[in-house]
C-alpha cells in the first residue's frame, strides 16, 4: 500500500468530509498524515481491490452505495470494524511454513466415507474434495 499525501488528486475528487479513497493499491489524501486507524481502513479497502479486482471492485462498491448508502456498505462496513480493531495486520501473502502446515492439514482430515461411516451420499463428496469435478453421480448412491 502506498499513500499519497497532500494529493491533489484527493483534494479535487473527495468530498471535505472524507479524509482518504483507495485506487487499488493505492491511497490518495489531501492531508499531511493519516491516524493509524485510518490507515487500517484504507488498508481493508487494498485488500478489498486485490479479493474483487480492479474491473468488479468499483462497480459493486458504487452499487452498495447506492443500494445501501455509505454508513450501511458491506465494504465500509468491514473496512470500519478493521479501522476499531487493534490486532497487528497478517501479511497479505502466506509464508511457505503456513502454507505446508495447510496441505499437512487437508492430507490429514479424514474423507466423508470415514467420517460418515460409508453411508454418505455421492452428493456431499465433492464438498470436501475441491479439487475434483464430478461429471456424474451427483446424486445419491445408485443414480448414476
Amino acid at each position: 500500500m502506498k499513500v499519497r499525501y497532500r494529493s491533489r488528486l484527493a483534494k479535487l475528487i473527495l468530498p471535505k468530509r472524507y479524509t482518504a479513497i483507495t485506487l487499488g493499491s493505492r491511497v490518495f489524501t489531501p492531508l499531511a498524515s493519516l491516524s493509524a486507524g485510518t490507515l487500517r481502513h484504507e488498508r481493508a479497502h487494498v485488500e478489498q481491490w486485490k479479493r474483487h479486482g480492479i474491473a468488479r471492485f468499483p462497480l459493486l462498491y458504487f452499487w452498495y452505495h447506492l443500494r445501501h448508502g455509505y454508513e450501511r456498505n458491506p465494504f465500509e462496513m468491514e473496512a470500519r470494524q478493521e479501522e476499531s480493531s487493534t490486532r497487528p495486520q497478517a501479511p497479505a501473502g502466506r509464508s511457505d511454513a503456513s502454507r505446508a502446515e495447510a496441505a499437512a492439514e487437508r492430507r490429514e482430515r479424514p474423507q466423508l466415507n470415514e467420517v460418515a461411516g460409508g453411508t454418505a451420499g455421492r452428493q456431499e463428496a465433492w464438498l470436501l474434495e475441491p479439487g475434483r469435478v464430478r461429471r456424474r453421480g451427483w446424486g445419491p448412491r445408485g443414480s448414476d
